[in-house]
């Protein structure tokens, strides 16, 4: 009994001796750094891919990290000439973190470069509103929140689409009895909109602070008037538009959110009137409708002045930008109802044939 008791001290001492030197399994985060030197440093690509390899098999649960290992990846077969397979990862890319501006905004980039068109995953799902929605105004970049009015009334209301959580942003005394633009920053804490009294309203989207950016008068405006266009990429400034009695856009102005201060953009010489028009991300493009038939869309480009035209007829409205201003996003009218369409666009020119969704 004394030899057996000996006997088994001795291998559990072994054991928890050998439990102590053996290496903790690392972290998804720790390897990506580790795939990082490996390639940047060293210059050892055929490590660097195992390591990123490892992480993307290993660490679903974090679309991040495996993100990033991807788009490595990626870069290290484009430094191996292996064109075919780095395509194939920065679209796997795409999949993981579509709404990324970041990654996603590189990943798309290095697409363009080596003359690829991006394969942007869309999916399309039925979004159950309460309450009696007649138009969708807004929806914000993340697919998180919308924006909408009731058909029996004109408040303006923000749904999160995730739990069901309806908030009304506006009465229909705020609005004045007409459907405004409506706006979400790109990372959903705000909505922009017109209001009655052609000003600009600001509202947090769960229905706090609510503050009124822009407002001039009948007298101050002096046949000039103003519509929401969207937001500036990084959230700080609502970006709005002017127009004159003649209906062309002037410029386009920036209204800082916390202080309302108005910085001019840029100015659009020669603006014919657009039915519509819808600014870039980054301010440098906007992307105008045609009103005669057959309808077109052209970009104009701020700076220069110069228009090109990216589609020649058959354009429905456009919807907007996708990330990166890479994509036009409009509809238009097919054999079996409205169709939701995609122009590729690099530089404000079109350069791949449009596609729809």
């Amino acid at each position: 009994m004394k030899r057996f008791t000996s006997r088994l001290a001795a291998a559990t001492i072994c054991a928890a001796a050998f439990a102590l030197a053996a290496p903790a399994a690392e972290s998804p985060s720790v390897l990506l750094q580790k795939g990082i030197y490996a390639e940047e440093t060293e210059g050892n690509l055929d490590s660097a891919i195992k390591i990123y390899e490892q992480i993307a098999a290993e660490a679903a649960t974090n679309r991040t990290v495996v993100a990033q290992a991807q788009y490595r990846l990626a870069v290290c077969y484009q430094k191996q000439g292996k064109k075919e397979q780095a395509v194939r990862v920065l679209n796997e890319v795409l999949q993981q973190v579509p709404m990324d501006v970041g990654l996603g905004k590189k990943a798309r980039e290095a697409l363009v470069a080596m003359g690829v068109a991006p394969a942007e995953a869309v999916s399309v799902r039925r979004l159950p509103l309460p309450g009696n929605p007649g138009w969708i105004v807004a929806v914000s970049a993340d697919g998180r929140l919308t924006a909408y009015q009731p058909w029996d009334s004109n408040e303006l209301f923000v749904c999160d689409l995730s739990s069901g959580a309806t908030r009304r942003i506006a009465t229909d005394a705020d609005i004045g009895g007409h459907s405004p633009p409506a706006f979400f920053s790109p990372d959903g804490t705000w909505i922009t909109y017109d209001d009655r009294e052609a000003g600009v309203r600001v509202a947090k989207t769960d229905g706090t602070e609510v503050k009124k950016l822009f407002s001039e008068t009948a007298k101050e405006r002096n046949g000039v008037w103003i519509e929401m266009a969207g937001w500036s990429a990084d959230g700080t400034e609502a970006i709005m538009a002017q127009w004159d009695n003649a209906r062309s856009c002037r410029v386009a102005v920036g209204l800082d959110i916390r202080t309302g201060a108005v910085r001019e953009i840029a100015a659009a010489p020669h603006y014919r009137s657009p039915d519509q028009w819808k600014l870039s991300t980054d301010c440098k493009f906007v992307a105008r409708q045609g009103g005669d038939y057959p309808k077109s869309i052209s970009l104009l480009n701020f700076k220069s002045g110069e228009e090109e035209t990216v589609l020649d007829r058959d354009a429905g409205p456009i919807i907007g930008w996708t990330f990166g201003d890479t994509q036009l996003v409009y509809s238009k009218n097919g054999r079996r109802g409205v169709e939701i369409w995609v122009v590729d666009v690099k530089d404000g020119k079109r350069w791949v044939s449009p596609g729809s969704f």
